[in-house]
Formats: C-alpha cells, sequence, structure tokens
C-alpha cells in the first residue's frame, strides 16, 4: 500500500506523489505522448508502481508497420532560444493547448526552409502569437478541415500518429477537465486529475475502410470495435479515462 511521503527542504514541504493516480497519470502521459513522437524507449525510476500502463500500449507498438512512411503534420511552429525561458515556455504551453484540443499535430522548426510544402506557419518568435485560427473547427483554415483525421469534445485534447498512405492511425486522447497546482518532490507542479465528463471522438478524415479499435487507458481494457465507415462519432457519458484510438485497414 502507498505511503504518504513527505519531504522537507528550506523552501518548505514537498510531497512525493509517487505511487498515487497523479504519478500515474503523468506517467501515462509520458509514455502515450513519448510514443506518439516516436521516442523508442520511454520508462521511470518507479515502474513497479505503473507497470500495467505499459499492457495495451504494448499491444497496439506490435500491430504497427514502422517500415511504412508516417504523415508530415499539418503546422509547424517556428522556434528559437529565447523560448526556453520561463515566459516563452508559457507561450509554447499556451500553444500546445490550443492545438491538442482542436486535434492540430505540428512540429518545431528553427528555420523556414525546414517546413514542407502547404505546411501552416505559427511563427513563435513574435511577441504574441495569434491562434484565433485554431480554437475551433469552423474557424480552422480549409487545409486543415480536408485534412485533420479526428476531433475531440473538449476538455479532451488529443495528440496522433498518422501514416502517409492512411493505414495506420493512433491516437491518444486524454481528459484535462482538471489540473491541480501542487509543489511535489522532484515531480512537476502541475499535475493532471480528470473529472467525469462527457467524451465525444469524431471521425473526420480517417480512412473510412479502416477497423477501429478504442480502448479505456484508466481501466486497461478494450471497450469498443467496429469499421469507421460505420461508426461517424464515438460517444461516452460521465468518464474520467483517457482512451487510445487506434484505426488499420
Amino acid at each position: 500500500m502507498y505511503k504518504r511521503q513527505v519531504h522537507n527542504n528550506k523552501s518548505g514541504e514537498y510531497e512525493a506523489i509517487i505511487g498515487t493516480n497523479r504519478y500515474r497519470n503523468l506517467i501515462r502521459d509520458t509514455l502515450y505522448m513519448g510514443f506518439i513522437r516516436q521516442q523508442p524507449i520511454l520508462m521511470s525510476w518507479d515502474e513497479y508502481f505503473t507497470e500495467d500502463e505499459h499492457s495495451i500500449l504494448s499491444r497496439v507498438k506490435k500491430q504497427i508497420d514502422w517500415k511504412k512512411p508516417i504523415k508530415k503534420t499539418p503546422v509547424a511552429v517556428l522556434i528559437n532560444d529565447e523560448l526556453a525561458t520561463w515566459d516563452g515556455r508559457l507561450k509554447l504551453e499556451k500553444l500546445e493547448a490550443t492545438l491538442s484540443a482542436g486535434a492540430v499535430e505540428y512540429q518545431f522548426i528553427e528555420n523556414l526552409n525546414e517546413k514542407t510544402a502547404n505546411q501552416i506557419i505559427i511563427d513563435a518568435t513574435q511577441k504574441e502569437i495569434e491562434l484565433g485560427q485554431f480554437d475551433t473547427w469552423n474557424n480552422f483554415p480549409k487545409v486543415l478541415q480536408k485534412s485533420i483525421p479526428i476531433q475531440v469534445s473538449k476538455p479532451y485534447a488529443t495528440q496522433y500518429l498518422e501514416w502517409s498512405d492512411q493505414s495506420q492511425f493512433v491516437a491518444y486522447c486524454y481528459n484535462r477537465s482538471y489540473y491541480q497546482l501542487k509543489n511535489t518532490y522532484i515531480h512537476p507542479n502541475k499535475h493532471r486529475i480528470p473529472v467525469k465528463v462527457s467524451f465525444e471522438l469524431m471521425c473526420k478524415n480517417i480512412n473510412k475502410t479502416a477497423e477501429f479499435q478504442l480502448f479505456d487507458l484508466t481501466n486497461k481494457k478494450l471497450i469498443m470495435e467496429g469499421k469507421v465507415k460505420n461508426t461517424p462519432s464515438i460517444k461516452i457519458s460521465d468518464t474520467d479515462s483517457d482512451y487510445l484510438f487506434v484505426a488499420f485497414s
């Protein structure tokens, strides 16, 4: 059984979160966001508390053909060294919150020569970033409306991987209904603590011939499967779970 641990130093009292649900959510975000970013190895020093978080992830990894090319992101964010400052990171946090809520995948670039054809550029080096065109689906540029594969209802957000031939798709959908700011020992001070809300996933530009699976990552089980063409949207009420949506054709 986990026992609350408190560490004291000159700055005050800091609670250790290892073994708590806050820690589990942190590990889940690390594993699945890292997976979406194609990082081959992700671990924590305290894996024995959260070993089961790997179960669905390992299962899905084995289904993927990693030799196939991955589709380029529709948006590129221009950055520089100044964004490593505290104010710069707050600016990027706001950008991330807006884009992940709209299911807009992006990459960072340091030079405009790195952009690919048809990518929309957000210049984060400017004093203010204009994100109004990304706050709702109706405001999205037409090129995004024609390419973004899914949408999720707020306060959920999503990060995903899509392959160039649309034969494979994986999306991590996480509940951002509530965050707590609290000093903790060694770990971050901003904690994702989901509360129950309604969740909806809408299929926009996914391969209609694909078959999908929806996993409840909080309860570690497959809860739905079927054909994308027969399922324009998925609705789940009164849930505090995180989900993994996968589609293969």
